[in-house]
């Protein structure tokens, strides 16, 4: 099968990472893989993961310019090469392609993406109910399906079960850009002061990632007096990412605005209790909260509850991680992820 993706940029994030994967898989499966970048903005770091089975086509521009230019070469380009199936990547895409709907394929990536551009002939696939709901809200005749996120998950180093936290440090971590807009990195600072006036002092957090923020929440963990527990760890490699999970006693991902929450998946397939606001995506991710600890929203003393909670009962938080590990297996594995994708281009091709 004939698969072109398609997206405008492609920096390191939750969207790039699992369109990387899902290419890959793809190509490895014999299917005829390429990916086209429109815009400026493209990690080559990220880009050297591609398989060298996919093939790669970049068109630097700057976002938001030359867009009839655009509209015109992209269909020209698409139909010369005679895909089965075009799988896009950005909410724009839809409104420059034009009399090819049988062949589109959207994914929404996250919660709040704009429907202006979308049809009702574009096959949407939401990565979580929530987002789904979330589109239909604003797009009640879309045509939505919801495919999972899928994570490579015999490449994440599993937790060992019977560990227990060191007795003078508990070890948390989150992952991601530093982006305080969406993540709510700072909740997790302020939370780490909350603790500490509460007078647990052995709350430890690392920060793995980059992003504008970060030193803002250096400052702000400076203001908590929590700077000598935050950690900032930079950028890591993917392998290292998945390799490193397995050292912590807690994930928390306190996010403001969260479609999915790649990083809940990965952590739950290394075994690793996860804590997460109460809704949104990574909320769906846990099971509505059955298979992981929970807070309320933009609310440090909320998480600082719990954080306190797995703390007081980490026997019960690892009997729960490993059964978010066993869903992890089931619902978010790469494979499963793939074979629908593929499942729904052999559908447009009937």
């Amino acid at each position: 099968m004939k698969i072109l993706h398609i997206i405008f940029t492609f920096r390191t994030g939750g969207a790039e990472t699992m369109l990387v994967d899902m290419m890959n898989r793809q190509a490895a499966l014999g299917h005829d893989v390429a990916l086209l970048i429109i815009n400026d903005g493209v990690d080559r770091n990220l880009l050297s993961t591609v398989s060298d089975r996919v093939e790669v086509f970049h068109w630097p521009r700057r976002p938001g310019t030359g867009k009839l230019r655009l509209a015109l070469r992209l269909n020209a380009w698409v139909r010369l090469r005679h895909p089965d199936a075009v799988h896009l990547h950005d909410p724009k895409l839809p409104g420059l392609l034009r009399g090819m709907d049988r062949k589109l394929v959207y994914t929404v990536h996250a919660l709040g993406l704009s429907q202006r551009y979308l049809r009702p002939t574009v096959r949407q696939c939401a990565i979580t109910d929530a987002v789904r709901e979330d589109a239909l809200r604003q797009y009640p005749a879309a045509d939505v399906r919801v495919i999972p996120n899928g994570i490579d998950i015999d490449s994440i180093r599993r937790r060992d079960y019977e560990r227990l936290p060191d007795g003078g440090r508990f070890r948390v971590v989150q992952s991601g850009r530093l982006d305080t807009a969406t993540k709510g990195q700072d909740i997790l600072v302020r939370t780490l002061g909350v603790l500490s006036r509460r007078g647990i002092r052995d709350v430890y957090v690392d920060f793995i990632g980059e992003g504008a923020d970060r030193g803002m929440l250096e400052e702000l963990a400076r203001q908590e007096g929590v700077a000598d527990r935050v950690t900032f760890r930079g950028l890591m490699t993917r392998k290292e990412v998945y390799d490193a999970y397995a050292d912590y006693d807690l994930m928390v991902h306190p996010s403001r605005f969260e479609g999915f929450g790649l990083i809940i998946a990965e952590a739950m397939a290394a075994g690793l209790p996860v804590a997460v606001p109460v809704g949104g995506g990574p909320y769906e991710v846990i099971d509505r909260g059955h298979l992981g600890e929970t807070f309320e929203p933009d609310d440090p003393e909320s998480c600082a509850d719990a954080v306190e909670r797995v703390r007081a009962d980490y026997p019960m938080a690892l009997m729960r991680a490993e059964l978010a590990r066993s869903r992890a297996s089931l619902s978010y594995s790469l494979k499963g992820m793939v074979d629908e994708y593929v499942r729904l281009y052999e559908e447009l091709n009937k």
